[in-house]
């Protein structure tokens, strides 16, 4: 085979190079299409006071259960 311009190590970098940044970008794209999404959950409401009576009490709120898909 020749030396071609297709066979040099510097094309085919070069291309690699040209394709993993058009990909990047790509990526971005679509990343920001997500973030920017209107299926965004609202805020939760805020929290209500919390107190706790006593010498050696703690207050503790929110919900017992764990946040979905941690288990």
């Amino acid at each position: 085979m020749g030396a071609g311009v297709a066979d040099s190590g510097r094309a085919r970098w070069a291309a690699a190079s040209a394709l993993g940044a058009a990909v990047a970008a790509l990526a971005v794209l679509w990343g920001q299409g997500f973030a920017a999404s209107a299926d965004t959950p609202p805020p939760p409401p805020p929290l209500a006071a919390v107190t706790a009576s006593g010498i050696r009490t703690v207050a503790v709120q929110g919900d017992p259960q764990p946040p979905r898909g941690c288990l």
